[in-house]
């Protein structure tokens, strides 16, 4: 698939140039959309904390459309989207990386959507629509590791013996997005053995959302959020700290794309359409605090320039692959 700029290690370096930082300031009103009506079926491994603001600007903009969300794990809609090619249940599917949509281009539809050149990195056949760059830090629960000096600092410290106790929360990349991005990411840094390393310190857990309240709520002393999600937490006081690890940090680009044969496909390309207004991207950045892609878009207030961080540059392997070489790694590491 020919790119207009390729999602890999080049691409990273030219989004960290291009994303400004700062505050944005636009304005999030528009007139409602009355002629639009039917149905439009979601499929999201996101929380409510991020699609409850982005659907309560898009009902007020399109009133007459009704909008159902089907939230699960995104190796689970993956394996629906496969099961029910021909007639599709879903519309749309919100989350993955890019190649995510490319290594399974026969069961998403094409778009070219007018805000699509507004992004930093875009499909030039528009297989799939980036709208945000996701950071992943190490979340530590302060209230089970008060003492800072034993919080890792690097993604290495997470195969030392010192956590095997404790244990790291992670979760299942045959079942998670978001574990399998941080496989992908910690493999890619280092290598599988490494993350094998890892996981004798690890509690895998069935999904992001334990993996997040397993650290949130002290079950755990270490694990990982997405960098959205910690941060709530740390605007509404959680013992939680964010550690951005000086070696790697662990990131990939969301976005979504259209189900092959949408039975709502008008409304599917609207909600892409949408998705990428600034309008939209005023909430992802100042209420669901995501990095956006949209080249005027800015940093909400108080976050640090992506270019602060190393990013990690992963590698471009199928969910398939690394779910195989994750299997293989715990398979080794529960035999120990």
């Amino acid at each position: 698939m020919k790119l207009m700029k390729k999602c890999t290690g080049a691409f990273l370096t030219v989004l960290l140039l291009v994303l400004p930082a700062g505050c944005s300031k636009k304005d999030g009103n528009s007139t409602a959309n009355t002629k639009a009506g039917g149905n439009l079926v979601i499929y999201t491994g996101s929380g409510t904390e991020i699609t409850d603001p982005i659907l309560a600007l898009f009902s007020r903009q399109n009133p007459n459309i009704k909008v159902e969300i089907i939230k699960a794990g995104s190796g689970e809609l993956m394996a629906r989207i496969r099961a029910e090619i021909g007639n599709p249940g879903g519309d749309l599917l919100i989350g993955g990386e890019p190649y995510l949509y490319e290594s399974s281009a026969e069961v998403f539809e094409p778009y070219v959507s007018p805000t699509d050149k507004d992004m930093v990195i875009s499909a030039s056949d528009g297989l799939w629509h980036p709208w945000s760059v996701m950071l992943t830090p190490i979340a530590v629960n302060k209230d089970r590791l008060p003492n800072q000096s034993a919080w890792p600092t690097k993604l290495s410290d997470l195969k030392e013996p010192r956590y095997k106790a404790e244990k790291i929360a992670f979760c299942d990349p045959g079942k998670s997005g978001t574990g399998a991005t941080i496989a992908n990411n910690i493999a890619s840094l280092y290598d599988w053995e490494f993350f094998t390393s890892m996981l004798d310190n690890s509690e895998v857990l069935s999904g992001s959302d334990p993996m997040f309240d397993a650290v949130k709520d002290g079950t755990y002393p270490i694990g990982f959020v997405n960098e959205d999600l910690g941060v709530k937490w740390l605007e509404v006081g959680l013992p939680i700290a964010l550690v951005y690890p000086t070696d790697g940090v662990i990131n990939t680009v969301d976005c979504l794309g259209i189900i092959k044969g949408a039975k709502n496909m008008d409304n599917a390309k609207l909600f892409v359409d949408f998705f990428g207004s600034p309008e939209n991207h005023q909430i992802l950045v100042n209420e669901v605090k995501r990095r956006s892609t949209r080249k005027d878009a800015k940093l909400a207030e108080g976050m640090t320039p992506t270019t602060a961080y190393k990013l990690i540059q992963a590698n471009r392997i199928s969910r398939g692959e690394i779910t195989e070489k994750y299997n293989e790694a715990y398979e080794i590491s529960r035999k120990k």
